[in-house]
């Protein structure tokens, strides 16, 4: 589905992704490690336009998608709930999710429908459907975004850092989510520090490093590989 070649990306002269390669198939959950700086956000960013490589190529769904604009790479099927969450926070959760659908061309009643599915995984923003999206905790926003998301109706789905700054017990719920999408049908490129949650829900795992990548495999053998404990999974 999703295909990168010796991906390049500098901010002004410098290098900060040096030839990555990776793919992601259909059906998958595919996870991004690495520690704070090694790129995992500016792939993500560069994936979904916002930020142009300076070499390589990035192939989605066959079609060459590198020198795209933003929108037109989510018109094509690619959805990024990024780092920090970013919903709106002067509007509710419920015109939230509304905008999520913003370019979508069908029915109001397929958007409707989708709107219940958001609600039927999310009970809490059903709750505060009518609560300004800002006053809510971080984790009541991550789910927000992730809805969002959802309503654009992507092919793939680019997750930054989901469990970034929520409380635990918000965190499991997030990721049990995310792999039951996934178990929906949903294709995911899922970029996480914690390292350990996110080898457990993946099918396969790339590591960042600097910009590179250093190791790549299954991720229940990453799991049980000595140096990926030692230095991501902390044992």
């Amino acid at each position: 589905m999703l295909k990168i070649e010796n991906l390049q990306v500098h901010y002004d002269k410098v290098q900060v992704i040096h030839d990555v390669s990776l793919e992601v198939n259909e059906g998958e959950i595919v996870t991004l490690i690495g520690s704070n700086g090694a790129g995992k956000t500016t792939l993500l960013r560069t994936i979904s336009g916002i930020k142009r490589a300076s070499g390589g190529s990035i192939t989605f769904m066959g079609e060459p998608i590198h020198q795209m604009t933003s929108h037109k790479i989510v018109e094509m099927g690619i959805g990024h709930v990024p780092e920090g969450r970013h919903v709106f926070p002067d509007m509710s959760v419920y015109e939230n999710l509304q905008m999520g659908a913003f370019r979508r061309k069908d029915s109001q009643a397929a958007i409707k429908k989708d709107l219940e599915h958001i609600f039927d995984l999310f009970p809490r923003l059903k709750e505060r459907s009518q609560q300004m999206a800002g006053t809510m905790s971080g984790g009541e926003q991550q789910m927000l975004a992730i809805g969002r998301a959802i309503m654009a109706k992507p092919k793939l789905f680019l997750f930054d850092e989901p469990s970034l700054g929520i409380a635990p017990i918000i965190v499991a719920e997030i990721f049990k989510m995310i792999k039951k999408m996934n178990e929906e049908g949903s294709t995911i490129l899922l970029v996480e520090q914690n390292a350990n949650a996110a080898l457990k829900i993946s099918d396969r795992a790339y590591i960042l490093e600097t910009g590179k990548i250093g190791l790549e495999g299954q991720s229940s053998d990453l799991l049980n590989d000595d140096r990926v404990r030692k230095i991501y999974l902390g044992f």
